[in-house]
């Protein structure tokens, strides 16, 4: 009894973990996509003010640390953090 109880509950840490990977690889791949245009436009707002302040307005420009990669590094040294304790 205790033996399928762990047997069921790694089975379902294997299928989070997994659900895990692909939605990162997921983000990364849009967080990819959205720098792209990102850069796009930055090359585009350099010589047009108002598309500098329809940007800025939209928020579209990511500002400082703040990106997907960046939250995703986070998580894992949190998860990391916490398979060690």
């Amino acid at each position: 009894m205790e033996a399928e109880k762990i047997d069921t509950l790694e089975k379902r840490i294997l299928e989070l973990t997994d659900n895990i990977n692909r939605k990162e690889c997921y983000l990364q791949t849009k967080e990819k996509k959205w720098v792209e245009v990102e850069n796009y436009l930055m090359t585009r707002y350099d010589s047009n003010d108002e598309l500098f302040f329809q940007m800025r307005d939209l928020k579209l420009c990511v500002e400082g640390n703040n990106t997907i990669t960046n939250v995703i590094t986070e998580n894992e040294t949190l998860k990391a953090s916490l398979l060690s304790a």
